[in-house]
């Protein structure tokens, strides 16, 4: 007898559309060898650093301090200023633990506040990522949030 997912793929790949892209890569796709199978064109394989991403899967690629030994300084900037971006406070407390320096706090603060994440930015602040006007981040975050909408996308 064939599995449900031989016979009906276009229902996984209806599940698959309403779930967050990292969440399809990371969870739907390696439940078995057809999701695999169904779910292997380019799109399914790879994920953005700057997008929202399970935190089991980022610990597991950047959770060690050798996956941070082969960047440069500004390789590491880049990378805290688009986990800021994806606004995943876990994934951030993830990094900051495994990185030994925070370079140029003020641009991770402003990448969350574009990014509309005010939890992010919270967050940030908290831990010590202070620039002069932290409330006027927050406000901008908090507004940027609100032009987004619940799904984040701007309409």
């Amino acid at each position: 007898m064939d599995s449900l997912l031989d016979t009906l793929p276009e229902l996984v790949e209806h599940i698959a559309s309403f779930l967050p892209h990292a969440h399809v890569v990371f969870c739907l796709r390696p439940l078995c060898k057809q999701t695999v199978a169904l779910l292997s064109s380019p799109e399914y394989k790879h994920v953005r650093i700057s997008q929202s991403c399970p935190s089991f899967a980022f610990n597991a690629r950047w959770g060690h301090e050798t996956a941070l030994t082969q960047l440069s300084q500004g390789q590491r900037q880049q990378v805290l200023n688009l986990v800021a971006a994806s606004g995943v406070t876990q994934n951030m407390e993830c990094l900051m633990g495994v990185m030994a320096d925070r370079a140029e706090t003020s641009s991770v603060l402003t990448s969350a506040a574009k990014a509309g994440h005010r939890d992010m930015v919270d967050y940030l602040v908290e831990k010590g990522f202070n620039v002069e006007d932290s409330n006027a981040l927050r406000a901008a975050a908090g507004a940027t949030a609100m032009t987004r909408g619940p799904t984040g996308v701007t309409g």
